[in-house]
């Protein structure tokens, strides 16, 4: 069973979600802007006129009419002494009256839980309706410029918010220079409901002071709502200018060489100084406006990149061999070269358009607790690192040191040549020697490998590939097997075989690893559509910018 002061104060709230009206609705008091900035359950139910003993309606807009200045004055202070009656009537429900007879102290310990229970649910209901005010997530430029200048219309939403919890908080004013710390020295001021009341006042003083100026100061909200606008002329510029996500990404570009400020780093700042639940709600709206510039900026990446990169994939690098080592067209190596390499076509975007977001400040590539780069290009680039490190030396230049080692010849034939693009290997049942090669050995166009077996009648069987990769290509036609950190090939041409053992000095093949046949580009290098939930808060701040590389 529940104790007494909980059954009483239960059946207070009742009687007086029943008596009094109406309740206090935040839509209302905040204005017409409310639905613009704050987030708003459709689907609750609203019920304005009976809250039994609840004290928030469901969708968290409308408060029990119990937890107002008015009512704790006109309606509990007058009232509390009537509460003691309904612990008689309790007494009577319970078949007790005969039996229960409260002392003067009982009841004055009674009336003293009692009030602590309705300064406690008036301060938490309170807390929880501002708690739930959390303001919208922005869609795109034009929501994010719609939010902002819903902020700071006339209507001064925030500063509605403010005054509201300003008015039901301090509810006597005359009382203003007491406090709880000092109540006890003046017990002829006021009385116990009275003093009790400035708890209230306490806990919402950080918030309600943001509205009151200071003996040398303006209001902090004014400080705060002066950037709000500073911010939406910010977004309205981005927003109507010919080429939105080309002025966003040159913004940023200039942002992070310390060439201007974003209004986002001041308004943090001062949210940060802030007190909840502005200070959350503050957080949220820089933290919405980067998220909306940088998915802007970043859609111009993504044109850069398709431009760019991908185009030359497509036309020029993709279904060739070697990435399809089906194809019969070749990727050329000037173009491998121009793509793949140190300082290629990929490698020279990374260099200009995502290094400080994924080395210089990583902070900036997470949104939703994800990265907004696609993991198809982090992939990508993975094995782009890769293909650089077994294709190409420190030059920049295609460059593979390899060795082979004739293993034994087998059939009619005694002798065999292995011909790359004029490095000969000749073999013929001495004892066998690695020999070390490179690859491309030359840059001429009739670039030729070939494999021929020769038989002690002169008969001959020859392998013959042409083109840049040609090598790879009869290395194609070998059955292979791994041995430590070689690869043995077999021959089989016309009844006869040779076998080679192939080793790569820095111990990674290139020539069967699958980094490139495996090589996918992605045609959309960053995800800007993906902002379902919250967004991830992104520390910004003066001192953490750095300097990039980015040329515009």
């Amino acid at each position: 069973m529940l104790p007494l002061a909980d059954r009483v104060y239960q059946n207070f709230k009742i009687f007086a979600n029943t008596e009094l009206q109406p309740a206090t609705n935040l839509k209302t008091e905040i204005g017409q802007t409310f639905s613009t900035i704050f987030k708003v359950d459709h689907n609750a139910e609203d019920d304005p006129s009976f809250f039994k003993d609840k004290n928030i309606s469901r969708s968290g807009t409308l408060i029990s009419p119990l937890f107002t200045d008015w009512a704790y004055k006109d309606f509990y202070d007058p009232k509390a002494v009537d509460l003691l009656q309904l612990a008689a009537i309790d007494a009577w429900v319970l078949g007790k009256q005969q039996t229960t007879n409260y002392s003067k102290d009982e009841l004055a310990t009674l009336s003293n839980e009692i009030r602590d229970r309705y300064i406690a649910d008036y301060i938490n209901t309170w807390q929880e309706a501002l708690n739930d005010l959390e303001v919208v997530n922005f869609v795109d430029l034009r929501h994010t410029v719609d939010v902002l200048e819903a902020l700071t219309s006339n209507e001064k939403p925030l500063q509605k918010m403010i005054n509201l919890i300003d008015k039901n908080s301090e509810i006597y004013p005359s009382l203003a220079d007491i406090n709880t710390d000092n109540s006890t020295k003046n017990p002829n001021v006021a009385t116990p409901n009275q003093l009790a009341a400035l708890k209230i006042t306490e806990h919402f003083a950080p918030l309600t002071n943001e509205v009151k100026a200071g003996s040398d100061s303006q209001p902090h909200l004014d400080d705060i709502m002066k950037k709000l606008s500073e911010l939406k002329f910010y977004m309205q510029t981005i927003q109507k200018s010919p080429e939105p996500a080309q002025t966003a990404l040159k913004a940023i570009m200039a942002e992070f060489n310390l060439e201007r400020t974003n209004p986002v780093i001041d308004l943090k700042r001062l949210a940060n100084e802030a007190a909840e639940p502005l200070s959350t709600q503050l957080n949220h709206i820089a933290d919405e406006a980067w998220t909306v510039e940088l998915k802007t900026a970043l859609s111009e990446i993504n044109k850069l990149w398709n431009r760019n990169v991908y185009s030359f994939y497509q036309s020029r690098i993709a279904n060739r061999y070697p990435l399809n080592r089906k194809a019969t067209q070749s990727i050329s190596l000037d173009d491998f070269r121009e793509f793949f390499g140190p300082n290629g076509r990929v490698q020279r975007f990374y260099n200009d358009y995502l290094k400080f977001f994924l080395e210089d400040n990583t902070e900036l590539s997470v949104v939703n607790g994800e990265s907004i780069i696609s993991p198809e290009f982090l992939t990508a680039l993975q094995d782009l690192q890769d293909i650089q490190r077994n294709y190409f030396d420190g030059s920049g230049n295609v460059n593979v040191s390899f060795s082979l080692k004739p293993l034994g010849l087998s059939g009619k034939f005694t002798a065999s040549t292995l011909n790359i693009d004029g490095q000969l290997l000749k073999y013929s049942h001495e004892t066998p020697s690695a020999s070390r090669l490179i690859w491309p050995n030359t840059t001429r166009q009739d670039v030729e490998t070939s494999l021929t077996l020769i038989s002690s009648t002169g008969e001959t069987a020859t392998l013959r590939k042409t083109g840049d990769w040609s090598l790879f290509r009869i290395f194609d036609a070998a059955s292979k097997k791994a041995n430590g950190q070689s690869i043995d090939l077999s021959f089989k041409l016309n009844g006869g075989a040779i076998n080679y053992r192939l080793t790569v000095e820095n111990g990674t093949n290139p020539f069967f690893n699958h980094i490139l046949n495996e090589f996918i580009l992605p045609p959309k290098l960053i995800d800007t559509e993906n902002n379902n939930g919250e967004t991830q808060p992104i520390e910004i701040n003066e001192e953490e910018l750095e300097d990039s590389n980015i040329e515009m």
